[in-house]
């Protein structure tokens, strides 16, 4: 019984030592594995600032604003016929106080782009 015993403890040390040299190669290729990924970092969030789902980072960029007054109506409702009535929402929506003269540079800027 005593050689049974012997044996049997000397397979388990044999295995606990496989476990334990298996873990130091996992822990050692995961950090090889990680030090090697290169991080994006944006500024547009994208759709992800909608839904909170990180692999939507960058997903479905805004618009670009070249041709955009040959692009009426605006906003996703078409709710803003002309740019001077985008102007004129965002004015309201942020609490802009602009003069005729700068809503109408302002319209002049962006159908100029």
């Amino acid at each position: 019984m005593s050689e049974k015993l012997t044996l049997l403890v000397g397979v388990a040390l044999a295995l606990l030592s496989l476990v334990a040299v298996l873990a130091f190669v996992l822990v050692s290729i995961h950090s090889i594995v990680i030090s090697h990924i290169s991080l994006k970092t944006t500024t547009d969030l994208g759709q992800a600032l909608i839904d909170g789902k990180f692999n939507h980072v960058g997903k479905i960029k805004g618009p670009i604003l070249r041709g955009l007054s040959a692009r009426a109506p605006y906003f996703h409702n078409g709710s803003a016929r002309t740019l001077l009535d985008a102007v004129r929402f965002y004015e309201t929506r942020f609490g802009l106080s602009l003069s005729a003269q700068d809503e109408s540079d302002l319209v002049a800027f962006l159908s100029s782009l």
